[in-house]
């Protein structure tokens, strides 16, 4: 009789189990718990050197002004702030040849019988470019003396940031601060304007 038990109880368990049909799909439920932040992953390459810390601003010159004993320029520049000229430094150059060549000033010519001697004046906002002529007379402005219509002049201001990431470079040498990779690309990206 056992076996007629067992036999009638896995015939209904058989029946009940085909005759289920699957329901409706119910409601999402909510959300769980975040889980557990992973492990950071590798450090990313470095980037390209950004030029934020350095700003160059070129002029064409087509005329100079002259007050004795020097010819002058003045010439507005944004980026010459408060703190740039407390902190940082400011680099001035000058091109007779249409930026195929820089000199940084101060800068001297030095002639058979008297010299010319560029320098600059800086204040908030502006530089002066000068140009002494140190014979009999007033000499010629920088266009006549090298026989174009306008030098180009390019003001470099360099910020705070810039020379404490540079504490080595002496900073009273343009030719020195030329060569550092910031202000190079500013002075290449000007010799190809």
């Amino acid at each position: 009789m056992r076996t007629i038990y067992y036999f009638l109880s896995v015939l209904i368990i058989a029946g009940v189990l085909t005759s289920c049909s699957k329901g409706n799909t119910g409601p999402t439920g909510s959300a769980g718990a975040t889980g557990a932040t992973g492990p950071q992953g590798p450090k990313g390459d470095t980037g390209a050197t950004g030029n934020a810390n350095v700003i160059s601003q070129q002029f064409s010159v087509p005329a100079w002004t002259y007050n004795s004993p020097q010819w002058y320029v003045n010439l507005t520049v944004s980026a010459l702030t408060s703190k740039v000229l407390t902190s940082g430094a400011v680099e001035v150059y000058l091109s007779p040849n249409a930026g195929t060549n820089w000199y940084a000033m101060p800068y001297m010519v030095y002639g058979s019988v008297a010299d010319y001697i560029g320098g600059f004046v800086t204040g908030l906002n502006s530089v002066q470019v000068t140009w002494i002529y140190n014979g009999v007379g007033s000499g010629s402005d920088p266009n006549a003396y090298y026989s174009t219509s306008a030098c180009l002049i390019n003001i470099v201001c360099i910020a705070p940031a810039m020379i404490q990431s540079h504490p080595n470079v002496n900073w009273g040498d343009p030719a020195e601060v030329a060569l550092i990779p910031e202000v190079k690309t500013q002075l290449n990206k000007l010799k190809n304007r």
